[in-house]
C-alpha cells in the first residue's frame, strides 16, 4: 500500500524552508541478505517556516496567527490523493514503477497541471497581466513594476466603467478607439494614452509568446499612437555652472542633489545608476568611470572632468543616495534658486483638445534633465555622435536626433562651424 508522508527540508530554519513529500510505494533492495525499502523523496514547490509546521500531523498548524494553513493543507491533501490515484492506475496496469520512474511520471503529472493552473489564472487579458506581474515581480525594477500596476488599474476602471471583462478576443480596433475616448474623457494627455498603449502592446505580445492570446490586431500601425510633442529640455552649460556653483552647502540634502545632477550632467548617466555609484566604479589614478547599467545589463566607460572628480573625492567615492521623487521635487526648487527661469513653452494635447502654455524652465527640470544635458552639450560641443552614443547607449543616429534638444535655428548654427559651409569662405 502506498504511503505518502510530508516534512520539512530543514526543522530548525530561521527562515522557510521546502516541504518534501517521502512516497513509500514498495520499491525495495535486498542487502546483506535484508530486504531495504526505497522510497522516493521529492520536493513539492511549497515553503513554510518551522514554526508554522505540525511535526506530528504532517501538516501547516491550524492556528488564527498563519491564516495560510487551511488552503496549504488543502493543496497537501489534493497532492497526496493524486499520489494515490497514480499509484492505484499504475497497479491497475500491472506497472511497478523504479524511483526513477515514478519522479518522472510525477514531474510530467504536475508541470501538466501547472500549465492548467496558469491557463485558468490568465483566462483574461488583466487576469494574464496580474499573472505577468507576479513573474517579473523580482526581476524588473521597482518602477517598471509600478508602471505595470498603473496600466492595470487604468484597464481595470475601463472594464468597469463599460462593463466588459476584456478577454483576449475584445482587444481590438473598436477597444482602441473606445479605450482612446474613455482615457480623454477622464482627463488623460495623449502622451499618457501613448504611454498605455505601449504598456499593452507589451502584455500582448507576452500574452501572444506564452500562447494565451490569438488576436493580433494589435500589431496594426492603427493600434499605436504616434508621440506627440512633449516639453524636451536641457540645460545650458551656463545654466549648469549657476547650479554648480549656487551657494547652498549649509543645506546638505540640497548640496547633495545638487552634486549629484551636476555628475548626471557631465557623464550622462540614468539616475538608477547615478546613486548606485561607488568605489568600485572609480580608480584613484584613473580618470575613467566603468559601470554596469541596470537598465541595459550594458559595461560602459565615461571619462571623468575634473569637477565630477572633485565631487566623488568630497564623497571619498560613496555618492549619497535619494529617492527619486525627493530628488525631481528639489532640484526644480534648486534650478529656480539658480535662476533658470527662461520661459518654455509646451503643448498640452487630449483628444481633439490642443492648447499651448509657457511655463517657467526650472519647473521642467528633472533627474532625466541632466542626462539630456549631457548628451546636448557634447553634440553643441562637436563630440562624434557615436562616441555619444557609446555613454547614452542609443542604438541609431536617427534615435539619438530624436533625444538631444537640437533647435533647427541650433542645428543651422551649428553646421555654420561644419568645414563644408566654410568652404567659400576667401582665404586669409
Amino acid at each position: 500500500m502506498t504511503k505518502v508522508r510530508f516534512y520539512l527540508r530543514r526543522n530548525n530554519a530561521i527562515h522557510t524552508t521546502s516541504i518534501f513529500m517521502s512516497i513509500h510505494f514498495g520499491a525495495s533492495q535486498e542487502k546483506n541478505e535484508r530486504k531495504k525499502y526505497l522510497p522516493l523523496k521529492y520536493a513539492i514547490g511549497e515553503s513554510i517556516f518551522p514554526v508554522h509546521w505540525n511535526k506530528v500531523k504532517c501538516r501547516a498548524i491550524e492556528r488564527s496567527y498563519y491564516p495560510q494553513h487551511t488552503l496549504l493543507n488543502i493543496r497537501l491533501r489534493l497532492l497526496e490523493n493524486m499520489i494515490h490515484c497514480l499509484m492505484l492506475e499504475l497497479k491497475n496496469n500491472n506497472i511497478t514503477p523504479t524511483r526513477e520512474e515514478l519522479r518522472e511520471l510525477l514531474d510530467n503529472k504536475l508541470r501538466q497541471h501547472k500549465r492548467q493552473k496558469t491557463r485558468k489564472q490568465a483566462h483574461s487579458f488583466t487576469s494574464f497581466i496580474e499573472y505577468y506581474i507576479g513573474l517579473n515581480n523580482s526581476i524588473k525594477s521597482r518602477g517598471t513594476i509600478q508602471q505595470y500596476h498603473n496600466t492595470l488599474r487604468i484597464l481595470k476602471n475601463f472594464s468597469k466603467e463599460t462593463g466588459k471583462v476584456l478577454e483576449f478576443e475584445d482587444i481590438d480596433l473598436l477597444f482602441y478607439a473606445d479605450f482612446k475616448k474613455y482615457m480623454c474623457d477622464m482627463g488623460y494627455t495623449d502622451a499618457y494614452f501613448g504611454n498605455q498603449i505601449k504598456f499593452i502592446r507589451l502584455f500582448l505580445n507576452e500574452a501572444t509568446e506564452y500562447g494565451f492570446n490569438k488576436q493580433l490586431i494589435f500589431k496594426s500601425r492603427k493600434f499605436s499612437c504616434s508621440s506627440p510633442d512633449v516639453a524636451k529640455i536641457y540645460l545650458t552649460e551656463d545654466e549648469i555652472s549657476k547650479i554648480q556653483h549656487l551657494p547652498i552647502e549649509d543645506n546638505l540634502l540640497l548640496s547633495a542633489i545638487r552634486d549629484l545632477f551636476i555628475i548626471g550632467c557631465r557623464t550622462g548617466l540614468r539616475f538608477s545608476d547615478l546613486i548606485r555609484l561607488n568605489p568600485t566604479n572609480f580608480s584613484e589614478n584613473d580618470k575613467i568611470l566603468r559601470i554596469t547599467t541596470k537598465k541595459t545589463n550594458e559595461l560602459i566607460y565615461i571619462p571623468l572632468t575634473q569637477d565630477v572628480m572633485e565631487i566623488c573625492k568630497k564623497y571619498h567615492y560613496s555618492l549619497p543616495r535619494v529617492a527619486n521623487g525627493i530628488f525631481n521635487m528639489n532640484i526644480k526648487r534648486i534650478a529656480c534658486m539658480a535662476g533658470v527661469e527662461d520661459r518654455v513653452e509646451i503643448v498640452i494635447r487630449r483628444g481633439k483638445d490642443k492648447r499651448s502654455e509657457s511655463i517657467k524652465k526650472y519647473k521642467l527640470v528633472s533627474s532625466h534633465t541632466a542626462r539630456r544635458s549631457f548628451a546636448t552639450n557634447a553634440y553643441l560641443g562637436n563630440v562624434p555622435s557615436i562616441a555619444i552614443m557609446r555613454i547614452t547607449g542609443h542604438q541609431t543616429e536617427k534615435s539619438f536626433m530624436k533625444y538631444i534638444c537640437i533647435a533647427g535655428e541650433n542645428n543651422a548654427r551649428q553646421l555654420l562651424l561644419h568645414p563644408h559651409f566654410l568652404r567659400d569662405l576667401p582665404k586669409t
